[in-house]
Order: structure tokens, then C-alpha cells, then sequence
């Protein structure tokens, strides 16, 4: 069975203990280092995302319609 951290998505098998069932019920991964930058980089990449979507958003935008 799988578990998924809450911060940052990591998926492990439940009885991986590179993972941890806290109360609540939620996991959380045991290294806090590699747990906390998997979610900035997470982060970073949703930016980039967002940013991309936004200027071709804007592209079509400038240009309507078929160009040929």
C-alpha cells in the first residue's frame, strides 16, 4: 500500500521507513532536508508553469485567430 508525504507528495510503501504516520492521520517523509527541498523545487516548477501558460496565454492573445 502506498503513503504520500503531505509536504511535499513523495510516494513510499507504508511500511518504508523513510516514511512517517503522525496523528492526524498524516505522513510526513523522516529526512526533512530531502523532504522540504523535493517541495521548493515542486514549488519552483509550478512557477515556471504558471509563468509559461501566462505568456502563451498572452501570444494568443497578440495574435487571434488562424494566421495562415
Amino acid at each position: 500500500m502506498e503513503a504520500f508525504c503531505d509536504i511535499c507528495g513523495q510516494g513510499y510503501d507504508m511500511r518504508d521507513p523513510a516514511v512517517t504516520l503522525h496523528p492526524g492521520p498524516e505522513w510526513t517523509c523522516a529526512d526533512e532536508s530531502a523532504c522540504f527541498s523535493r517541495a521548493a523545487a515542486i514549488t519552483a516548477n509550478d512557477a515556471l508553469a504558471a509563468a509559461v501558460e501566462a505568456a502563451l496565454a498572452a501570444h494568443t492573445e497578440v495574435f487571434p485567430g488562424d494566421p495562415s
